[in-house]
């Protein structure tokens, strides 16, 4: 969802801050967009360090297909408000010497897709086996609230 929703979300939080103290805009915010859901940044990574709370709701662990040869990303659990709707990986071929995967050498933006036979959310694509790289960062998550929440 886009363009629409999101110009809905903005009429929504001007209407409900009308005449109200502006310490009420996270609450008028929360409303608004748990009636006009949109796409929008649910996690970025932050260097050198990185505060991980975004995933404080969720289990995710690096996967391959069944076949073994594709790697992505499996969010076996998903607590948040949010559903999760893409992904921005990034690749490295090696590990630095404090274990970080770095450098990346290849970044991926790729759909989340729910199996709900298994109960998952993942991302894989074709062009990335599993011999080609060492290990995963997850760079980018973007998603969108669930309705009514």
């Amino acid at each position: 969802m886009g363009g629409r929703n999101e110009s809905d979300y903005s009429a929504c939080v001007l209407k409900k801050m009308q005449g109200q103290e502006k310490n009420v805009m996270r609450f008028a915010m929360t409303v608004c967009e748990s009636n006009f859901p949109y796409r929008k940044t649910l996690y970025k990574i932050r260097y050198p360090y990185d505060d991980k709370s975004f995933f404080d709701d969720m289990i995710y662990s690096n996967v391959t297909s069944t076949n073994e040869s594709l790697i992505g990303v499996a969010f076996t659990e998903n607590r948040s408000k949010n559903n999760l709707l893409s992904i921005k990986l990034g690749f490295g071929k090696k590990r630095s010497s404090a274990g970080r995967c770095e450098p990346i050498d290849k970044y991926k933006t790729l759909d989340f897709v729910r199996d709900n036979s298994r109960d998952l959310t993942y991302a894989v694509d074709e062009d990335l086996k599993v011999h080609m790289f060492d290990c995963i960062v997850v760079i980018h998550v973007w998603g969108i609230r669930r309705l009514g929440e």
